[in-house]
C-alpha cells in the first residue's frame, strides 16, 4: 500500500484525527498531494517555533474550513438538482397543462399530474413521482373538500364516544345511506323494449298516452317492480300525475329513454345498485316536473316567487324536486312505500343532488367531479355512484343534439319557440333580452345549437364515450349534427 492510499484510509476511517504532514522544501509538490487525499495541513522541516505553538489552533480553523466547503458544495449539487428537477416539471406542465374547454383549475391540475405520470420519458425523482401519485389519489376523489372523519375520531377525547361520534357524522354531513344491495341488474332488454335501448329511437311521433305502457315496461324489465315491491297501481297513477304536471311531457319521456339507452346499451348498469336505477329513472321523469318555460336567470332577475322561495340558489332545480318528491310519497302514488328506511335515505340522496346538478350553472362542476373518479371509478363506493348518477342524468337532459339530425332539429326548434316567448318577455319588461332569445335574430338558431354543441355537449358526451366505449354513436351523431348546423349558420349569414 502506498503512502497516499494509506493516508486516504485514515482519513476516511479516522475522520475526527488531525492529520499534519512534515515535508522538505523540496516535497511541496508531494505535500499538497497529501491535502488533496486527507491530510488536514503540512509543514515545511525545519520546524519552527512560531508556527509549532499556533500548529492546532491552525489545524482546528482549517478543518472549520473543510467542513463548511464540504457543506457548500453538497448544498449546491442539492439545489443543482432541485434546479433541474423544477425545469423539468415546468417544462411538462407548460407541455400538458394548457386548459381544454370547460376545464376547473383543479381538473387541469389533476390532468397535468396524470400527464406526468403517464410520462415515461420524464426523469423526475421517484420521491417526486410518488408524491405526485399521493396528490393525484386525493384529488381524484369525490369528497376532496371533507376530512378524514376516521383521524377526527381519533383525535376525540375520550375516543370511545359513540354518543359525538353519531352526532359528529350527522352534524357535520359525514354520513352515508345505508348501502343494502350493491349488486346491479346484467340483462338484456326484453323484445318489447329493445328498440328503447337505441339513440335511434324518437319520440317526436308518438302520443303522451303511448308513453306511459312504455314506462311502465322500463320499469318491469329493469326488475325494479319486483325488486322494490312497487305496487303497481300506484306506479301507473304516479306515471300519470307526472305526465299531468308536465307543460312538454315528451321530453320527460325523451331523457328517461335516453337514461335507459346508457343504461343498457351503454352498460352503465354495471357500475350502480338497484337502488341507483330506481332514483334515476324517477329522477328523469321529474327534472323538469311544472317548469313554467322561463330560465333561472329569469326568475332571479324578476324576483319570482320561487326565486325568493330558493334564495335565488336554483330556483326551477329545487322546484321541480320539491314538487317530484309530494307526488312520489303522497297516497296512491307513493312508489317508495315498501322501502326500508336505508333504501329509502339513499333512494332520496341520489333522486336531489342528480335533479338538483340538472341546473345548467353546474354543469362544469357535474363534468370537473365525474373526470375526477373516472378513471379510478368504485362500485362499492357511494360517493362514485352518485357522481356518476349526476353525471348520467346531465348527458342525459341535453342529449337531443346527439340524436339523429331530424329529431335534433325538431327540439331544437321547439327550445328556440320556447326562448323567444321568454325574449318577449324580457322585451316587454324593459330588460336586456338574454342571449339567443331574440325572435328578431335570423342566425339564432344554428350559432345556438352550435355554441351549445361545442361548450357543453362535447365535454359531456365524450367523457360519457371515454367511459362507455359501447356509446360511441354519440360522438358521431355530435359531429354529424355540428357540421349541418354549421351550414345553416353559413345560409343564415349570407
Amino acid at each position: 500500500m502506498s503512502g497516499f492510499s494509506f493516508l486516504e484510509q485514515i482519513s476516511e476511517q479516522h475522520g475526527a484525527l488531525s492529520i499534519i504532514v512534515l515535508a522538505n522544501p523540496e516535497e511541496a509538490s508531494s505535500a499538497y498531494k497529501c491535502l488533496e487525499k486527507g491530510a488536514d495541513d503540512y509543514i515545511i522541516l525545519p520546524i519552527r517555533l512560531p508556527v509549532a505553538k499556533n500548529m492546532w489552533s491552525t489545524v482546528w480553523k482549517k478543518k472549520r474550513e473543510r467542513r463548511t466547503l464540504d457543506l457548500l458544495y453538497t448544498e449546491r449539487a442539492i439545489c443543482t438538482e432541485k434546479e433541474k428537477i423544477l425545469k423539468d416539471l415546468g417544462q411538462l406542465v407548460t407541455k400538458m397543462g394548457q386548459r381544454r374547454s370547460l376545464e376547473t383549475p383543479l381538473s387541469v391540475i389533476s390532468r397535468t399530474i396524470d400527464d406526468i405520470l403517464g410520462d415515461r420519458e420524464n426523469q423526475l425523482p421517484d420521491t417526486v413521482l410518488e408524491s405526485l401519485g399521493d396528490i393525484q389519489q386525493l384529488l381524484h376523489t369525490s369528497n376532496i373538500y371533507k376530512p378524514d372523519i376516521s383521524q377526527l375520531f381519533n383525535d376525540i377525547e375520550p375516543t370511545n364516544d359513540p354518543l359525538t361520534e353519531r352526532w359528529l357524522m350527522e352534524e357535520l354531513g359525514f354520513g352515508e345511506a345505508v348501502i343494502e344491495a350493491r349488486e346491479g341488474p346484467n340483462w338484456e332488454p326484453s323484445a318489447q323494449l329493445s328498440g328503447l335501448a337505441s339513440l335511434k329511437f324518437s319520440v317526436i311521433d308518438k302520443g303522451d298516452e303511448s308513453l306511459l305502457p312504455l314506462l311502465l315496461s322500463m320499469f318491469s324489465d329493469l326488475g325494479i317492480v319486483e325488486r322494490f315491491n312497487i305496487n303497481k297501481d300506484s306506479l301507473r297513477k304516479f306515471l300519470c300525475a307526472v305526465r299531468d304536471s308536465y307543460h312538454n311531457f315528451r321530453h320527460a319521456f325523451d331523457v328517461t329513454q335516453c337514461l335507459y339507452y346508457y343504461l343498457v346499451t351503454g352498460k352503465a348498469m354495471e357500475y350502480l345498485c338497484y337502488i341507483d336505477i330506481f332514483a334515476l329513472i324517477v329522477a328523469t321523469l321529474i327534472h323538469d316536473i311544472g317548469h313554467p318555460g322561463l330560465n333561472n336567470a329569469f326568475l332571479v332577475a324578476t324576483e319570482s316567487t320561487l326565486a325568493i322561495r330558493y334564495n335565488d340558489t336554483s330556483p326551477l332545480e329545487n322546484f321541480h324536486c320539491c314538487s317530484g318528491w309530494q307526488i312520489i310519497t303522497q297516497e296512491g302514488t307513493n312508489i317508495i312505500e315498501n322501502l326500508t328506511s336505508g333504501q329509502r335515505a339513499e333512494f332520496r340522496l341520489m333522486l336531489t343532488n342528480t335533479v338538483l346538478s340538472s341546473d345548467p350553472a353546474r354543469t362544469v362542476e357535474v363534468i370537473s367531479k365525474f373526470e375526477g373518479i373516472m378513471n379510478q371509478y368504485d362500485k362499492t363506493s357511494h360517493s362514485h355512484r352518485l357522481v356518476f348518477g349526476q353525471f348520467l342524468l346531465k348527458c342525459a337532459d341535453v342529449s337531443n343534439p346527439v340524436r339523429a339530425f331530424p329529431v335534433s332539429r325538431y327540439w331544437a326548434e321547439m327550445i328556440q319557440s320556447e326562448f323567444f316567448l321568454q325574449g318577449d318577455k324580457e322585451r316587454d319588461l324593459g330588460i336586456p333580452i338574454s342571449p339567443f332569445m331574440d325572435r328578431d335574430s335570423p342566425e339564432a338558431l344554428p350559432r345556438m345549437q352550435i355554441s351549445f354543441l361545442d361548450y357543453v355537449v362535447e365535454p359531456l358526451s365524450s367523457r360519457l364515450v371515454a367511459f362507455l366505449p359501447d356509446t360511441n354513436e354519440v360522438l358521431t351523431n355530435l359531429q354529424n349534427n355540428r357540421t349541418t348546423w354549421a351550414k345553416y349558420l353559413e345560409n343564415a349569414s349570407d
